[in-house]
């Protein structure tokens, strides 16, 4: 069970690997609420390993941040995103035990055409070490996601209220 949250967690948080990476910030296009369902398989025996559906709230002029495990020892990512596509190649290391490393190469293809986003993400990783269970793995998704809310009250900006100085003084006292 661990292993497959570990999957779904990475192939579906694609839109949200690219913290501090500086490559995109939402546009208008991606503004809103979005159901993302995935399928993923063995790359090599095309064995379906299960299917996922997960919930994203993406606002307009928001930075891509990443709720990945913050153990990454190194995240590089190549490529981008430009107003509706996603092309990108990361790479990334994890100790995952004293005697195990995961090296992971992460590819996303995914294009936002009229509220859907179609496309392809792989995890093709190396396990190197005495601990490794396993020497190699390789996951595709297939990731289909639909807009199911335009406008979230989560993108709303803050309200501004006017007060005088002695009035914002006397909430910090």
């Amino acid at each position: 069970m661990k292993n497959r949250r570990m999957f779904a967690g990475v192939l579906v948080l694609s839109l949200g690997l690219l913290a501090g990476s500086g490559l995109a910030q939402f546009d208008e296009d991606w503004h809103g609420t979005w159901e993302f369902d995935s399928e993923l398989r063995d790359c090599v025996t095309g064995f379906l390993l299960f299917e996922d559906v997960n919930e994203y709230i993406f606002c307009e002029g928001e930075d891509f941040e990443s709720d990945t495990d913050p153990n990454w020892d190194d995240i590089d990512c190549q490529g981008g995103v430009t107003g509706n596509q996603i092309d990108l190649l990361c790479t990334m290391t994890e100790e995952i035990d004293v005697d195990c490393t995961a090296h992971m190469t992460m590819t996303w293809d995914l294009t936002l055409d009229q509220g859907v986003v179609t496309g392809t993400q792989t995890i093709e990783t190396d396990f190197v070490g005495a601990g490794c269970f396993v020497t190699y793995t390789c996951i595709e998704a297939t990731v289909v996601g639909t807009r199911i809310d335009a406008d979230p009250v989560e993108c709303d900006p803050q309200p501004n209220e006017a007060a005088s100085w002695s009035t914002v003084k006397g909430i910090y006292r």
